[in-house]
């Protein structure tokens, strides 16, 4: 049971977030808590949702007002997915489709981006 928990705190420690849970649960250290924590909560600096709602306001300050670029629309509609997910739903695990589709949606966005801005 030791083990369990020094994985869960040692990924914690590793994307910098150990302090920042344990300031909203306490010493628990569930899968229950620290999956939705991760990826969903809006007040952490190191979960997914924080994460992409910053990009999705970097790419809305570049584009000036403009028409949404592929990479906007990408970027905004996983934050949307992510705003809306059921946290018990992250929590199981058991919906690996939504992180499959999150890796695919992050490296489409990427392949955006990099024609968008990085094309010689």
């Amino acid at each position: 049971m030791a083990l369990y928990y020094t994985q869960w705190r040692t990924l914690l420690r590793a994307l910098g977030s150990l302090e920042n849970y344990r300031r909203s649960y306490g010493a628990r250290l569930e899968p229950e808590l620290v999956v939705p924590f991760l990826l969903l909560d809006p007040h952490s600096p190191r979960s997914l949702r924080y994460g992409l709602e910053a990009v999705k306001d970097q790419l809305e300050r570049i584009a000036g007002g403009r028409e949404p670029t592929a990479a906007m629309r990408l970027i905004g509609r996983l934050h949307a997915d992510l705003c809306y997910q059921d946290q018990r739903v992250a929590a199981t695990g058991a919906d690996a489709a939504f992180l499959e589709r999150v890796v695919e949606t992050m490296g489409h966005a990427h392949d955006a981006l990099t024609a968008q801005y990085f094309v010689t």
